[in-house]
């Protein structure tokens, strides 16, 4: 397999002349002459986002880093420099009052912003006390607690672009340090969920339903091709051509250690009510949009920071909380009451934190197997992809919502209800039990609480068997991955063969293997149906006393394949 630094060289050869501006950072890298046409065309991408009260900050990191890598060629570096100072003289970093479009608090925007700001005020000899606090504040909670949005693929990288302008071009060596530090998390983490073959599909904190569907043409994809070699996708893009010219060396295996039988569980993020303590050393107005950053917003625990800064800097009609799943929120709970009866409507204000994350990787061969434990269960998502399974490139995942690219459920929702989640190896249970409030508001919200599963794209198939169980084989090089997949009592097909569930509480179990294990699908699906047992019930309070302690009914679910064992109370 060729090196980093060849893919690097190819890379640069094959894009260096892309009619994208983004081409211009690897002209620049190299050295070259920089067209002012294309130039020009970066300026005016910044000035008509600023100018259609887009965020800009995702035009900043390129701006930023074509300044610092034209350093070498003087003559354009100036007039570079020059241009800069006009377009950016009034360009804000953080969040002042009243502002009604930038969203600086999304823990992306976030660090896109404050790198930016950071490099700008280090070329123009300013010291900013407050913005090298909250850097460095920011750094160092990841290298604590990870990402909020954990293997997010749209936003890490992002993220991560951000984090290379920090490494590769601060003067404080702590900064540097710290930035190093989070590269090499969000590195890693991908690395264990790339499958062998160069697909990726994996649970998140935050993503759209292209990435749940398709692993083509998706920005991380370039990353891991220079990183790993195991993507062969080599066309630009932003994430793409900042590896490409990065002064970070990759120096450790990113492939060997994770496709033979991989496991591995991170404990991501903190609780919802440890902000105060985490971000002790920062003013109220900052820790509450490190909160938000988190996706906490109106949940009981700290709806009362969140209104209080609205309040403050009058933010109510901020672009940001006229999206999903705010709007949403806004529109069955009013705001001069969203405080006082945040716990009743907890299902619909606490779906969106991102915090106690326990996340589970299974990596063998062709296959993955993603998810996050028992993490907002019954309540509305946001964005959140709480478990998938890649087999050889093609995607299995249940949906509380339907599946779609276009689809009626907003993805930045993404599930309706959430599942309650185990995973142990290669097996995998998921539980739906949404509360009685998303279920008595369907109405107002639109949500659609029926569970679609999706699948589609396999070799070969076996369908309904018993009425519940469905066997899939993706081929990749001659070699066979397998999935199985449960469904409990009310699995339908419609007559286009799309598989949903539309009972209140409902369970799913997935299991995977490969022809290591099985000679073929028949195989693999005898074992599972005969080796496998397999229950969901709702259980009951069998007596008064039971009614007494405990009036609700839970739902309950077991299996046991093979050695492994386990079950979940909900």
């Amino acid at each position: 397999m060729s090196s980093f630094e060849d893919r690097r060289a190819s890379y640069i050869s094959l894009n260096k002349n892309h009619k994208d501006t983004i081409s211009l950072m690897l002209k620049a890298y190299m050295n070259e002459e920089l067209p002012n046409d294309k130039l020009q065309q970066l300026y005016d991408e910044y000035s008509i986002n600023k100018n259609n009260h887009k965020d800009t900050d995702f035009n900043l990191i390129s701006l930023i880093r074509l300044l610092y890598l034209s350093r070498t060629n003087h003559m354009q570096h100036e007039d570079i420099y020059l241009k800069y100072k006009d377009l950016l003289k009034n360009e804000k970093f953080w969040l002042s009052k009243n502002e009604q479009y930038q969203c600086y608090w999304s823990e992306n925007h976030m660090i896109c912003y404050l790198s930016s700001w950071h490099l700008w005020n280090q070329f123009n000899n300013i010291t900013d006390d407050r913005c090298d606090l909250l850097l460095k504040t920011y750094l160092t909670i990841k290298t604590k607690y990870y990402f909020y949005e954990f293997f997010s693929q749209v936003y890490n990288m992002y993220t991560l672009s951000a984090l290379l302008n920090i490494y590769d071009f601060t003067s404080n060596e702590t900064i540097k340090e710290l930035a190093k530090n989070c590269i090499l998390i969000l590195l890693q983490q991908f690395s264990e969920v790339i499958s062998q073959n160069g697909t990726m599909f994996c649970s998140a904190g935050r993503t759209y339903n292209r990435y749940k569907v398709t692993s083509d043409g998706n920005n991380c994809n370039k990353l891991m091709h220079l990183l790993t070699g195991l993507s062969n996708e080599n066309t630009i893009s932003t994430i793409g051509t900042f590896f490409a010219t990065t002064t970070f060396n990759p120096m450790m295996n990113y492939i060997t250690p994770y496709h033979k039988n991989y496991e591995k569980t991170y404990i991501i993020s903190h609780g919802d009510n440890e902000f105060k303590k985490i971000y002790n050393n920062l003013s109220f107005v900052d820790r509450t949009l490190f909160q938000w950053s988190a996706g906490n917003y109106f949940n009981p625990e700290n709806v009362d920071d969140t209104v209080k800064l609205i309040n403050d800097y009058n933010l109510w009609g901020h672009a940001h909380f006229k999206l999903e799943p705010y709007k949403t929120i806004l529109s069955i709970i009013p705001k001069d009451v969203i405080v006082s009866s945040c716990n009743t409507f907890k299902a619909l204000t606490d779906g969106s934190k991102l915090c106690d994350i326990n996340y589970h990787i299974y990596n063998h061969n062709f296959i993955t197997l993603t998810s996050v434990e028992n993490y907002n269960r019954g309540k509305m998502g946001a964005q959140q992809f709480p478990w998938v399974a890649n087999i050889g490139g093609v995607s299995v995942f249940t949906q509380s919502g339907k599946i779609s690219t276009l689809g009626d459920l907003h993805e930045v929702i993404g599930n309706s209800n959430l599942p309650c989640i185990k995973q142990v190896k290669n097996v995998l249970m998921a539980m739906y039990n949404p509360y009685d409030i998303l279920k008595n508001t369907t109405s107002q919200t639109n949500l659609d609480m029926t569970v679609y599963l999706n699948w589609q794209g396999f070799d070969n198939e076996i369908r309904a068997v018993n009425k519940s169980w469905y066997f899939g084989e993706k081929v990749n090089d001659g070699f066979s991955s397998y999935i199985a997949v449960y469904a409990s009592n009310g699995v339908k097909e419609d007559a286009s063969g799309n598989i949903y569930n539309s009972k209140d509480m409902q369970g799913w179990l997935a299991i995977t293997g490969d022809e290591n294990d099985y000679k073929n699908l028949t195989a693999f699906k005898n074992e599972v149906i005969s080796n496998t047992n397999i229950s969901f019930k709702e259980m009951k309070p069998k007596n008064l006393l039971n009614v007494i302690i405990c009036s609700d009914a839970y739902y309950y679910g077991k299996v046991k394949f093979g050695d492994i064992s386990f079950d979940m109370k909900w």
